[in-house]
């Protein structure tokens, strides 16, 4: 891992870290970015770093001073000490809203309403447009800390219609001091006015050895388990590392080729039977 990436602290995809380093150096970043790729690929972990080195308090004073030489020691940001990047880190930085589906029961508080009943799973990622619009007026007020206030929005391709506009008109007029972050499997998948407005990010399969290093390293793997879950991964690493902390997902694996292997010893009809199995539990 280079020496910019680990002060993001982002395993791969060197080369959109330093386009954004760039970007923001440069003074030419832009109010709004739009992150996609496969779920697990680490989206979702660029965009809080993103987050964590524009909001890092070093942005504002490059130069620390060395007590014991006297010297000007220059800290680059995201410095990964100061009191905004401790935030970022644990998730409690007040100058960051993240969302996502499946709204808290206080956000339906909030709203007076019950929770409505999600009948399956992208219902349940459905970024709702009440979402939207507690964004837009959050983004409205002053930083807290920082010089800006950023959004991060989860899966945007699960937004309905009518929460993409919605967020459509915060786009069209942020304000000065906003950051807009939306992650998406694909933007094709989103309104055309959205992604053209958005500073596109498309981020591609890790190599197997770098996702195979990274969960020894990091993640505290075996070699064993690592090198099964970085060829099984197809490069993205937040699956590996959602996968290595969910035993169950190898176990499933394991079951489903033990009965892939039983199948090829078994007759037509066993076959049939098997197979209605399968399809009662898919229905």
């Amino acid at each position: 891992m280079n020496a910019l990436n680990e002060r993001w602290e982002i395993v791969g995809h060197a080369w959109a870290v330093a386009a954004l380093e760039h970007a923001i150096r440069t003074q030419r970043n832009a109010h709004a970015f739009l992150i996609a790729g496969p779920h697990g690929i680490g989206k979702t972990a660029l965009a809080r770093a993103l987050a964590k080195r524009l909001l890092c308090l070093q942005n504002d004073a490059l130069a620390t001073q060395d007590t014991l030489f006297g010297q000007a020691v220059i800290v680059e940001p995201p410095c990964n000490e100061c009191r905004a990047c401790v935030k970022t880190r644990k998730g409690v930085n007040p100058d960051i809203m993240q969302l996502e589906g499946v709204p808290s029961r206080d956000f339906y508080n909030k709203h007076g309403s019950t929770a409505p009943p999600r009948a399956s799973d992208r219902e349940k990622r459905t970024v709702l447009v009440d979402q939207m619009r507690d964004l837009e007026k959050w983004l409205s007020t002053a930083p807290f800390e920082s010089k800006f206030k950023i959004g991060i929005v989860r899966r945007f391709e699960d937004a309905n219609e009518e929460a993409q506009n919605a967020f459509l008109k915060t786009l069209e007029e942020p304000p000065t001091h906003a950051v807009l972050i939306l992650t998406a499997q694909d933007a094709g998948l989103l309104l055309p006015t959205i992604v053209s407005r958005c500073q596109p990010l498309t981020l591609r399969p890790l190599a197997v050895e770098t996702v195979e290093r990274a969960l020894v390293e990091k993640w505290n793997a075996s070699e064993t388990d690592a090198q099964l879950l970085a060829r099984i991964s197809g490069g993205r690493l937040g699956w590996a590392v959602r996968a290595l902390s969910t035993p169950h997902v190898l176990e499933t694996r394991r079951e489903a080729l033990d009965a892939l292997n039983a199948l090829a010893q078994e007759g037509r009809a066993e076959r049939i039977a098997r197979a209605e199995k399968l399809a009662k539990k898919l229905y």
